[in-house]
């Protein structure tokens, strides 16, 4: 029987992953990139506390976002399982079944 930390671990990646790869979309953003350039230049400029700041509230927003966007895409693919593969449609007065939706 496979160990229960190695079921833990999967489970963790396959949440972790995504959520990542989200985090790293995030950082790309316009607004974002900005911020993080002026928390550079405040490091640069010796205001650490500021630079603390900016730093802290881009992964505390950049997290959050990217949380976001996982449970998003998770009800997606909840909602794509809800609507059936095939439908019943009317052509020429006859229904017609298995067509695919």
């Amino acid at each position: 029987a496979p160990h229960p930390c190695r079921a833990l671990l999967r489970q963790t990646t396959a949440i972790a992953l995504p959520i990542l790869r989200a985090f790293a979309t995030q950082l790309k953003e316009p607004l974002i990139l900005m911020l993080l350039l002026s928390a550079l230049l405040s490091l640069f400029l010796g205001n650490r506390s500021d630079a603390v700041s900016i730093a802290l509230a881009l992964v505390i927003v950049g997290l959050v976002a990217a949380v976001q966007e996982y449970r998003s895409e998770r009800a997606l693919e909840k909602l794509g399982d809800l609507v059936p593969p095939t439908c019943t449609v009317m052509r020429d007065g006859s229904a017609r079944g298995g067509v695919e939706a």
